[in-house]
């Protein structure tokens, strides 16, 4: 896999407010798109550590896609322990993050809480409330259980879940 790299300009003006005078100036940036990982990705069991993973339960893996205020999910069939090159939007890196975890997709942001029943978010950033959105505890050795931090705090629907069932396989 090799990185994508896209170069955006921007031409911003400044106004001077002590003799109003203008200058223009042109910033350039590149910007590194990381591509997802590809290959095989095996049945996790022990501990969960950092790296990347497809959340995965019962024919379906959690997809970094916001439908009907859920997160939605693709349907996926492991051979053998294993899963074969899926696609981009189910790779999840899961880290922590002090005491909890988080969990970002490379492509679309962080899986996140909002305070209200039965919705989810990707956030794109960690700033301000977003750190406690994105944030999870983990708990398991074989299937994992992800409870979100800002949903519990509200008192509304707190564990990830593919339509009602809890615990999560991690392909890693």
């Amino acid at each position: 896999n090799t990185a994508t790299i896209n170069e955006y300009s921007q031409t911003l003006t400044i106004t001077s407010a002590a003799d109003s005078k203008t200058t223009e100036v042109t910033v350039k940036m590149n910007v590194v798109e990381k591509p997802a990982p590809t290959g095989t990705f095996t049945l996790h069991t022990g501990d969960l550590i950092e790296g990347d993973y497809v959340i995965y339960y019962s024919g379906k893996a959690m997809k970094a896609v916001v439908s009907s205020n859920r997160l939605g999910y693709e349907e996926v069939t492991p051979s053998g322990n294993e899963i074969v090159d899926p696609l981009a939007e189910t790779i999840w890196h899961i880290a922590p993050s002090g005491d909890n975890w988080t969990i970002y997709n490379d492509n679309k942001g962080y899986a996140a809480g909002n305070g209200t029943a039965n919705k989810a978010v990707l956030v794109a950033d960690l700033t301000g409330d977003n750190a406690k959105k994105a944030a999870w505890t983990v708990t398991g050795t074989s299937t994992y259980d992800f409870v979100n931090v800002w949903n519990d705090e509200k008192n509304v629907n707190k564990t990830l879940r593919n339509n009602g069932t809890y615990g999560f396989a991690c392909y890693a």
